[in-house]
C-alpha cells in the first residue's frame, strides 16, 4: 500500500475515541507503529512468508513485556492501553537481523488525550493533568473535550490544541491516551488503577504516567475578571447534582444555611443550571430562601459568579471542581464519596456514623443513569442517610472557620 493510500485508510478509519484504526507512523518494508491506546504495530500481508520478531520493553521498570514471532498480516496491540514509556526492536525472524528500533520520544509529536465524558467535575479533574502532560514530554498536545467544556480552557492554554467531540478529527497522532471511566477492568488492562481508590484528578495522572504531585494544581480557566455582576458580599451556592445520591437531602439543611448566611450579612446565589431537577419520585428544588441564578448559562459565566463570591457551598458535583479551578475556598457535601474521591478542602462535611461512601466502594458501581442509585439502602427508611444525617449546625460550624467569612464578620459588613 501506497503512502496515499494509507493516508485515505487513515482518514476513514478513525474510531469513536479519536484513534485511526492504522498506526500512524510508517516504517521500513510498509511496516506501521505507534502507541495509541497502546503499542500498536501492523505487519502487511503483502510482506508474507517473511517473519517478525517483535521485542517490546516497559523502559521505565526494565520489563520485557512481549517477545515474540509474528507473521506478515499481524497486528499487535500491547494489553496495556494507558500511557507507558514502551521501546521496541524488530527483527527479522529467520535471519536474526534487526530491521528497526526506537523508543518513545512524543517530543515535538502529536499527541491526542480524550476525555469522552459531558460531565463537567470529570473533564476538569483530567484536563488537570494535561498540561503537565504537554510540559514533560514537550509534545504537541491536542485534547478532545465536549463543546461546552472547551470556552473553559481554550484561553488559558494556548499550547493545547482543543478538539471538540462534534467535529471529525483532523490530526494523526504518534500517541493517544482514553482518560475515562472503565468498568470491569480486572486486568487493569485500560488503566493501572481503580477510579474509586484515588482521587478522580490522581486517577487521571496515573492513566498518563504521571505523579499525583505533579497534576496538584487546579487548572485556570476563562472568565470575565473586570466586571462584577453583583456588587454587595455573596456567597455562592449549588444544591443540584446530576444523582440525588450526591445532593444534601436533609429537608431542612439548605434553608438553615442560607438564613444564617443571609443573617450574616450576605447575598446567598443559587447558580446551578436547573430549579428543579430529578426523577421518579425524587425532585430537589433549590433552596427557597436563596437568589435564583439558574439558567443555561455559560461555564464561563458561572466562573465568574463563583470567583467572585467570598465561598461556594457545594456538593460532589461539578460545580464544586469549577470552584477548586477559581481557588476560592469551598465546603463540600457530600456522604456517598469518600473525602479522598475530589480535591483536598478543608471545608469536606460527611458523617462517618451513618452508612456513607458506596461510591468510593469497589464492591459497587456507580450508576449515573439511575438518579436514586443508592446500592444499599434503595427503598428502605436509610435511602440516603449519608446525608440526610448531615445537620446544618455542622455546616455552619465549617463556614465559621473560613478566612473570609470571619474577615467579612470584623470588617463590619456582617450583621
Amino acid at each position: 500500500m501506497t503512502n496515499d493510500e494509507w493516508m485515505q485508510q487513515l482518514e476513514q478509519d478513525f474510531t469513536a475515541n479519536f484513534v485511526p484504526m492504522v498506526p500512524t507512523v510508517g516504517i521500513a518494508y510498509g511496516i506501521r507503529f505507534d502507541f495509541c491506546r497502546g503499542f500498536r504495530l501492523l505487519i502487511p500481508k503483502a510482506l508474507a512468508p517473511r517473519r517478525f520478531r517483535l521485542v517490546l520493553v516497559d523502559l521505565d521498570h526494565e520489563l520485557k513485556v512481549f517477545d515474540d514471532v509474528l507473521e506478515a498480516g499481524d497486528y499487535y496491540v500491547s494489553k496495556r492501553r494507558y500511557a507507558i514509556r514502551y521501546g521496541f526492536q524488530l527483527f527479522d525472524a529467520d535471519s536474526g537481523e534487526r530491521i528497526f528500533q526506537h523508543k518513545y520520544d512524543s517530543a515535538g509529536m502529536p499527541v491526542v488525550i480524550d476525555i469522552p465524558v459531558q460531565t463537567l467535575g470529570d473533564c476538569i479533574a483530567w484536563f488537570s493533568c494535561c498540561e503537565a502532560f504537554r510540559k514533560k514530554h514537550g509534545c504537541e498536545l491536542h485534547v478532545c473535550l465536549p463543546a461546552h467544556i472547551v470556552p473553559l480552557f481554550e484561553r488559558e492554554y494556548p499550547d493545547i490544541r482543543f478538539i471538540e467531540r462534534s467535529r471529525k478529527p483532523t490530526v494523526y497522532p504518534y500517541a493517544a491516551y482514553t482518560v475515562g471511566i472503565f468498568h470491569d477492568d480486572t486486568e487493569y488492562a485500560s488503566a493501572p488503577v481503580d477510579y474509586r481508590q484515588c482521587a478522580l484528578h490522581h486517577y487521571a495522572a496515573y492513566l498518563l504516567g504521571l505523579e499525583p504531585a505533579e497534576c496538584g494544581e487546579p487548572p485556570r480557566v476563562t472568565f470575565d475578571r473586570e466586571n462584577r455582576t453583583i456588587p454587595e458580599p455573596y456567597v455562592a451556592i449549588a444544591s443540584q447534582a446530576s444523582g440525588m445520591c450526591k445532593t444534601w437531602v436533609n429537608p431542612n439543611g439548605w434553608g438553615e444555611v442560607v438564613r444564617f448566611l443571609k443573617e450574616s450579612g450576605y447575598r446567598v446565589i443559587d447558580i446551578d443550571q436547573a430549579e428543579v431537577q430529578g426523577n421518579g419520585i425524587h425532585w430537589n428544588h433549590i433552596p427557597r430562601n436563596a437568589e435564583d441564578f439558574t439558567g443555561n448559562k455559560p461555564l464561563t459565566q458561572r466562573a465568574e459568579l463563583i470567583a467572585n463570591a467570598d465561598f461556594f457551598i457545594g456538593l460532589g458535583s461539578g460545580l464544586s471542581w469549577l470552584a477548586w479551578c477559581c481557588r476560592k475556598p469551598v465546603v463540600l457535601i457530600s456522604g456517598f464519596s469518600l473525602p479522598g474521591a475530589e480535591f483536598p478542602t478543608p471545608y469536606r462535611i460527611i458523617n462517618f456514623n451513618v452508612c456513607h461512601g458506596c461510591y468510593s466502594d469497589t464492591r459497587y458501581r456507580f450508576d449515573h443513569t439511575e438518579y436514586d442509585w443508592c446500592p444499599k439502602h434503595k427503598g428502605t427508611s436509610r435511602h440516603y442517610e449519608c446525608t440526610r444525617c448531615i445537620g446544618s449546625a455542622e455546616v455552619i460550624s465549617r463556614i465559621r472557620t473560613i478566612p473570609a467569612f470571619q474577615q467579612h464578620i470584623r470588617t463590619g459588613e456582617g450583621k
